[in-house]
């Protein structure tokens, strides 16, 4: 997380930094577990663990309550990145390569089904300590977080596997609610404010936040692997050559002349055709002159208000805390990043 955002909840980001550590085993298969707390200790924005412990902290529990469910958000995390890299082909993950690329796709999927398995030992560590009507409730958000979560993941690879482009704003957003926003904001928030309240908080109130909130996010998050810059820390343009229905890439396909949109689909995606640096060049051009780019940024200005409107409608009543100022420096701060890649769109006429 840049330093903004973290600031509020500093002594939670350590907390939450040591008890991540210690969840990764040092005895019994070393090696095995070295390799384990890899892409753990490569860092990480940790805006899901930190999402939970701010909700707890907001709902009034102590930090120290939510952490087990933290922890395995994180480790739940970072066996998705390590199973996407692999379904996905990618070369770098936090700067370094990725997980497959250096052990193999055999370790790699091993070291995720690990992450996995260690994320739900920290679940049935945090059962054990909290009351039983929230220790079945937070059980079931798990659950409901996971499920979620991989159909979202299902049905992107499926419209890469299947060629479907003929896609709008609203299959992308059905897309990012399964794929990005349970498990990166909406589950965090409930989780918190379940094990903060002791079960008492309407934790429905908050999926529109968090929903909001995640989407604000995954676009931020196309749009910076389109615009990265030298020190990006993942393959930039990746998604191009994925075939990632990104919402700039459906508004060209959407809005191109019929050839325009030929020469994208002749290039876009895993089988397209000539080398990755002429076909990521060929639709980054076609971005610009279509503004796609841009219109991915307007889309964010009008959900980062949404969610601004929502945090407002949800905690104007809330006591000024560490918690609340995270969670709104959150909000404002993903607007703001996004807003620096923004630059005039030269528009094809109509």
């Amino acid at each position: 997380m840049m330093a903004a955002v973290t600031a509020p909840l500093a002594g939670e980001r350590v907390l939450l930094e040591t008890a991540l550590r210690d969840a990764i085993p040092r005895t019994g298969l070393v090696r095995h577990y070295e390799t384990v707390a890899d892409y753990p200790r490569r860092g990480g924005k940790r805006m899901r663990p930190m999402l939970c412990l701010a909700a707890c902290r907001l709902y009034g529990g102590a930090s120290a309550d939510a952490l087990p469910a933290a922890v395995a958000l994180e480790l739940f995390h970072n066996a998705f990145l390590v199973h996407d890299d692999v379904e996905d082909d990618s070369t770098r993950r936090r700067g370094l390569p990725t997980m497959h690329k250096a052990l193999g796709t055999a370790r790699a999927i091993n070291v995720g089904d690990a992450l996995s398995a260690l994320a739900v030992v920290s679940v049935a560590k945090g059962v054990r300590c909290w009351p039983a009507e929230v220790a079945g409730a937070v059980s079931i958000e798990f659950a409901h977080l996971l499920q979620r979560t991989t159909e979202g993941q299902a049905t992107e690879l499926a419209w890469i596997a299947e060629d479907h482009y003929d896609l709008d704003d609203g299959d992308y957003l059905a897309l990012v609610r399964e794929k990005t926003c349970w498990y990166s904001t909406v589950h965090p928030l409930r989780i918190g404010a379940l094990i903060g309240s002791r079960g008492r908080a309407d934790i429905d109130r908050l999926n529109d936040f968090g929903f909001y909130l995640g989407a604000v996010f995954q676009i931020h998050d196309d749009i910076e692997n389109l615009q990265a810059g030298p020190d990006y820390d993942k393959d930039a343009l990746g998604d191009i050559l994925e075939g990632k229905r990104t919402l700039p890439l459906l508004h060209l396909l959407r809005t191109a002349s019929p050839s325009d949109r030929s020469l994208a689909l002749r290039v876009i995606g895993p089988h397209g055709s000539g080398a990755p640096a002429e076909r990521t060049a060929t639709v980054r051009e076609l971005m610009d002159r279509y503004g796609s780019i841009e219109y991915a940024r307007h889309f964010v200005d009008a959900l980062s208000g949404l969610a601004l409107a929502e945090f407002r409608r949800l905690f104007n009543s809330f006591p000024a805390s560490e918690a609340l100022e995270f969670l709104f420096t959150l909000v404002t701060d993903l607007g703001k990043r996004t807003r620096r890649y923004s630059r005039p769109a030269r528009v094809v006429p109509a």
